[in-house]
Order: C-alpha cells, then structure tokens, then sequence
C-alpha cells in the first residue's frame, strides 16, 4: 500500500501507528508519500513496516476535509479510512520506534500549537511556577518564528523555567526522548509525546480529548464547551476562561512519576 498523508505535523504522528495494523492485517508493508516538506524522516526512518520504494494501491489520508467524529480516537478512525476495519486503539497507537532515556524531574513545556483555539490556558505560567519550587527541572521548548495556521504568532506564556530551547523538529523529538513529563497544548509535539510514550499532560482546548489523547496521557484538561471553532478555523481562544486545574495537573504528575 501506498499511504499519502496530507496535513500537519500532529496529523503524520498520528499515522505512524498505521503500517504496523496493516502489516498485521494483510502481511503487508507501506509505502509513506506525503508533501510536507522537511522532517518527514524523524517520522518514519525507525518504523520497521516502511517500504523504501513504492509498491500497491495509493490510499490518502487528507485531514481537516470533513467534521471528524468527536467521539472516536483519531487513529482508530483513520485506519478505518484506509483498510474498512475498525480495531482496537493498541493497534494504531502512533509510534516513532524510538527510545527513552528520561532524564529524572525533567518536565518539558510547549505554548504553541496550530489552532489559537487550542492554547491560551491561563494557569500555565503559575503551573510551571509551582512546579519549580517542587524540585523539578523545566525546559521551556518553543520556535519564535512559528505562525500558525492563521498565520500568527503565539505569545509567548512562560516567565518561570530553568532553560529554553529553539529547536528543530529532529532536536524536539530528541527533547521528548529525555523527558520525565511533557506538558502542552493539543499539538505536534504532543502526539509526538505520546508515540515516544512520555507522560504527558494534555491541555486540548475545543477537541475532547478521547478524540486525540495517547496512551502515555496522564490528564487531559478540556473545559471548553466550544466546538465550531474547530471545524471552522475560528480564531477565538477557546482555554482563556478555563477554571484553574493546576493542583489536579501536579497531582496527576506525582502519582504517574518517580519524583
């Protein structure tokens, strides 16, 4: 099979659970088009059920075409797209097939995601505050010249961290492999922590989150009532009134870590 991915970058880590459920359905590997320029390898240059030339039938997956189904996990219904089989969510669980070496009380942070309605939670910065005076380390991860997809610019939410990283999307991920807790918005970077397997927390503004949560998610905070705004690229920032759920996040973290 040849699978052509359109989307972002949430959207191609979200298929990489894909090949494996075919592989085990058909016997099959996939061959992986997409047009997205740049970083498409720390997607898929460890998956073990990748073609490295193309072979079979062209099935695409174009996200963000239809309203996707609220109330079904988005691999799940992805590999519905392609193959007509609904499985379980273990099956299609994204997956870079790459390793940790989690660095002890390392939370990595990051306040951007593609959507103004998916960020804007405004406990974040006295979270990390809190968090730092409980002994733990903050590296505070985020591109400055990143716009979104409405071609603006995220403000920039943290004034409390311990150290702060521009990185590419290879140096991200390698971040991510070295982190004991990841903490974000409903983004990139977050599927790219659940399919290295990083707890993680989940601030998913108008999603919900049984849409778009992974494994390793240890709490999803979604307290937006809105969901136009995602079907319709609405600006407005869904999280600014969302109720302080700091101490229900640093609980969850003591109870999922070894800190």
């Amino acid at each position: 099979m040849i699978l052509n991915i359109h989307g972002s970058i949430g959207d191609h880590i979200m298929a990489t659970g894909l090949p494996g459920a075919y592989f085990k359905l058909t016997g099959e590997k996939t061959y992986i088009k997409t047009e997205r320029p740049g970083g498409d390898p720390v997607y898929w240059e460890s998956n073990p059920y990748i073609l490295n030339q193309p072979a079979g039938e062209i099935r695409s997956l174009a996200f963000n075409a239809y309203p996707k189904d609220y109330m079904i996990y988005t691999p799940v219904r992805m590999f519905y797209d392609i193959s007509g089989y609904i499985v379980d969510r273990s099956e299609v669980h994204p997956n870079l097939y790459k390793g940790r070496q989690p660095e002890k009380d390392l939370i990595v942070v990051n306040d951007q995601a593609g959507w103004p309605s998916r960020r804007g939670y405004p406990h974040l910065n006295e979270l990390i505050r809190e968090l730092l005076e409980g002994g733990w380390r903050v590296c505070y991860m985020r591109n400055d010249e990143y716009q979104d997809c409405c071609g603006q610019l995220s403000a920039r939410q943290l004034t409390h961290y311990t150290y702060e990283i521009q990185p590419t999307l290879r140096q991200g991920v390698e971040t991510l492999q070295r982190a004991a807790v990841y903490i974000g918005y409903d983004s990139g970077y977050a599927q790219v922590a659940g399919a290295l397997g990083v707890p993680y927390v989940l601030i998913s503004g108008p999603i919900p989150p049984i849409n778009t949560k992974h494994n390793s998610c240890i709490y999803a905070l979604n307290d937006s009532k809105c969901r136009r705004c995602c079907v319709n690229s609405c600006p407005n920032n869904c999280l600014q009134s969302a109720p302080n759920r700091n101490r229900e996040i640093r609980d969850a973290i003591l109870r999922n870590t070894k800190h």
